[in-house]
């Protein structure tokens, strides 16, 4: 997905600032990439003057270095390493131009907006715990003090051997700074139309400080292949 917004100024102007990233989800370290162009629907036009900037969610304005590329196209790139928490606000890519159109000078504004999440936290496990059939336990490996949620789908599986979501488990903790187990359990008793072999997925965990998913896991793993 990528996230973009057109800015024009001019009412029933034909052309168009075109800013885009080439994510709409980045974490720390993780390498932005923007392109802009001055547009209408048939081509590209020359930009004479042009200002980018990465804005963050606390309004902090970073300098971006563009270069010139095929098609009157402009590209930014920078390494994300940010460290402050961003309390779930976006940043944006905000671009300013200039162009010569007929002899007239036209100037634009535009912005992409994009989520930056620092990953303050990790799944390095998850294994059955307890005697009760749908007990697991996750081993959260946490970097930074915070109230974490956990989110876990269990799926089944039809005669044709096809898995399908049957119930989901949600659990909240304070975690400080290091290595904390998180449980979470299932309803063994569910009436269902699916069977054994079941399996979890859609292992999603969120700094709740910074309103933010900081890690995803959403391929099926067979309880047979948990540890104990």
């Amino acid at each position: 997905m990528k996230a973009t917004l057109i800015h024009v100024f001019d009412k029933d102007a034909k052309t168009y600032l075109h800013v885009k990233t080439d994510k709409a989800h980045y974490q720390y370290g993780d390498e932005l990439v923007a392109t802009i162009s001055f547009q209408d629907e048939e081509q590209h036009y020359r930009i004479d003057a042009i200002d980018a900037s990465l804005v963050n969610a606390n309004g902090d304005t970073i300098p971006l270095n563009l270069e010139k590329i095929e098609d009157e196209n402009y590209e930014g790139h920078a390494t994300l390493l940010c460290d402050k928490d961003s309390q779930g606000g976006n940043w944006y890519v905000e671009v300013k131009t200039t162009a010569t159109l007929n002899a007239q000078t036209v100037k634009r504004q535009g912005h992409s907006a994009f989520s930056y999440i620092i990953p303050s936290a990790a799944i390095r496990e998850i294994k059955k715990a307890g005697t009760a059939p749908l007990a697991f336990s996750a081993r959260v490996e946490a970097a930074t003090d915070s109230r974490y949620a956990l989110q876990v789908v269990l799926y089944g599986s039809d005669k044709a051997g096809k898995i399908h979501p049957m119930q989901t488990a949600q659990t909240a903790a304070w975690l400080t700074a290091g290595l904390h187990d998180l449980d979470f359990s299932f309803d063994s008793e569910l009436k269902s139309n699916y069977k054994a072999p079941y399996y979890l997925g859609y292992v999603h965990l969120t700094d709740l400080g910074q309103l933010k998913q900081v890690f995803e896991f959403n391929t099926p793993i067979a309880l047979t292949k948990l540890g104990e």
